[in-house]
C-alpha cells in the first residue's frame, strides 16, 4: 500500500482546559508514522495545521488524499473546514477525531461529508486502511467495472403513490420477517429521494449510503458494497441507507440501482426495496427489475384514486402490472375491501393490521413494528405475507387474479378485439 498524503488539522486552540495544538498534531504523528505497522508507514504528513483555518490553506497547496480534523468542545470550526476542504479537494478523504458524537452531530458531521467519526487515537490506522482502499476504487487502481453477476434473490418494492401510507414501516417489517421465515440473508434498500430514514426504524447510526455507491460509478464493486450495508444485530437484516441528502440523491442514477439490485441478487435471498412516494427514474427501474411490487393502501376514497390513477401511469411506463400485489389495511373505514377492489379492478392480495399508534410508537423507538410488537395484528400480517413469499406454493396461491368484469363487457371487448376497434379513454 503506497503511503497517503496525510494533511494533520488540530481543533482551535482556545480555552486553558483544551490541549494545545502542538501536542495533539505530536499524538496522531505518533500512531499515523508507528514504523511498527505491517507493510510499513501508513501515510505521509504533508501538512500540521495549528487550527482549522490554517488547515484550508494549507489543503490547497499540499492536495492531500486524506485529511485528520480534530475537534475539541466546539464541532463548528471543524465542520467548517470540512466544507472549505471539498470546495478545493473534492476527492480527499475526512476522519473527524475528537469526544464522542451524539447522534446530531453525528449526522451533522456524515451530512457535512465527513467519512469516519473517531474518539479514539488508536482507531486512526486502521481508518486510513479503509481510506486507502476506498481512494485505490476511486482513481482505479485495483479494480475495474464489474459484470452483472448471476441473479438468484428476489427483489420486493414497497411502493405507494402517496405518503402517510406507513410505507417504510412495511419494508422494515417484511424485511424482518423475510428473515425469520426463510432464515437467509435480507437485504433493505433505501430508495427515498428525500432524506430516507429506514435507518432510524433500526436504531442504526448513520454510515455509507446509496450515494457514495454512486459516486464510484463503474469503479463501484462487491467490496465497495459490502462496506456501505448496515446490520441490524437483532434481526440480522443487512441494510444499504438512502442518500443523506436530496443533493446526494441526485448522484443514484437507474444504472445504480441497477447495478446495486443486480448485485445484491447475488448475495441475498430476498431484497426488500423502500421507495418515495414520487415516481422518479431510479425508482421506476426498481420497479421494472422487481419481482413483486407491494402496495400497502389506506382505505379511504384520496389512496384508491391515486392507486387508480397510478396503476395506468405505470402501465403506460411498462412495469408489468401482474406483479404489482395490493396490501389493503383493516381499518374502521366506509370503504369495504369489496369496493376498494372496484375501484382498482383488482384484488387486494394481502390484508395489514391496523395499528397506527403502535406504528408510530415504534417509528420514535427504533424499532421495526414487527419486533416492538410481535404478537400485533400488523405483525402477525405482516409474517403471513412473508411465509406466502418464502413458500413458493402459498406464494402462487396470490398471484394476481383478475376481478371478473360484466358478461356483457367481455362480450364486446371480445367484439372490439376482432374489429380492431380502438378502444375510447374514459
Amino acid at each position: 500500500m503506497h503511503p497517503l498524503r496525510l494533511l494533520l488539522i488540530a481543533p482551535s486552540a482556545s480555552g486553558s482546559d483544551r490541549q494545545p495544538s502542538s501536542a495533539w498534531l505530536a499524538d496522531i504523528r505518533k500512531v499515523v508514522e508507528d514504523p511498527r505497522q505491517a507493510g510499513g508507514p501508513l501515510a505521509v504528513t504533508v501538512g500540521e495545521a495549528h487550527s482549522p483555518a490554517e488547515g484550508i490553506g494549507m489543503a490547497l497547496g499540499q492536495s492531500p488524499d486524506v485529511a485528520v480534523i480534530g475537534w475539541d468542545g466546539t464541532l463548528e470550526p471543524a465542520l467548517r473546514a470540512v466544507e472549505a476542504l471539498f470546495a478545493s479537494q473534492p476527492a480527499c478523504t475526512v476522519i473527524l477525531v475528537g469526544p464522542p458524537l451524539d447522534p446530531a452531530g453525528m449526522t451533522h458531521a456524515m451530512q457535512t461529508g465527513v467519512r469516519e467519526v473517531l474518539s479514539r487515537t488508536v482507531d486512526i490506522p486502521p481508518a486510513l486502511r479503509r481510506a486507502s482502499v476506498f481512494l485505490q476504487r476511486l482513481r482505479g487502481a485495483q479494480t475495474s467495472q464489474l459484470a452483472i453477476p448471476k441473479t438468484v434473490g428476489k427483489v420486493i418494492v414497497v411502493h405507494a403513490p402517496r405518503g402517510g401510507c406507513g410505507k417504510s414501516t412495511l419494508a422494515a417489517s417484511l424485511a424482518v420477517a423475510l428473515r425469520e421465515s426463510s432464515t437467509a440473508e435480507v437485504t433493505l434498500v433505501d430508495l427515498e429521494p428525500q432524506f430516507g430514514s429506514i435507518d432510524l426504524f433500526f436504531n442504526l447510526k448513520p454510515g455509507p449510503s446509496l450515494s457514495d455507491l454512486a459516486r464510484l460509478g463503474a469503479k463501484a464493486d462487491g467490496e465497495a458494497l459490502e462496506q456501505s450495508l448496515l446490520t441490524h444485530a437483532k434481526s440480522g437484516v443487512r441494510i444499504l441507507p438512502a442518500a443523506p441528502s436530496p443533493e446526494d440523491a441526485e448522484l443514484v442514477t437507474a444504472e445504480t440501482v441497477e447495478w446495486t439490485l443486480q448485485s445484491l441478487k447475488d448475495r441475498s435471498a430476498w431484497i426488500v426495496v423502500d421507495t418515495g412516494a414520487q415516481l422518479t427514474e431510479p425508482i421506476l427501474r426498481a420497479m421494472e427489475l422487481a419481482d413483486t411490487v407491494l402496495v400497502p393502501l389506506t382505505m379511504d376514497l384520496a389512496a384508491l384514486r391515486a392507486l387508480q390513477q397510478s396503476l395506468k401511469l405505470w402501465a403506460e411506463l411498462g412495469v408489468d402490472l401482474a406483479k404489482v400485489q395490493v396490501a389493503g389495511y383493516l381499518q374502521p373505514s366506509d370503504v369495504t375491501p369489496e369496493s376498494a377492489e372496484r375501484v382498482i379492478q383488482r384484488p387486494l392480495h394481502h390484508r395489514l393490521g391496523w395499528e397506527a399508534d403502535q406504528a408510530l410508537a415504534a417509528v420514535n423507538a427504533g424499532e421495526p413494528l414487527v419486533l416492538s410488537h410481535p404478537n400485533g395484528a400488523y405483525a402477525r400480517s405482516v409474517k403471513e405475507i412473508a411465509r406466502a413469499y418464502a413458500v413458493p406454493k402459498t406464494r402462487e396461491a396470490v398471484a394476481l387474479v383478475p376481478v371478473a368484469s360484466n358478461p356483457l363487457s367481455q362480450l364486446w371487448g371480445m367484439v372490439r378485439r376482432m374489429m380492431n376497434v380502438p378502444t375510447q379513454s374514459a
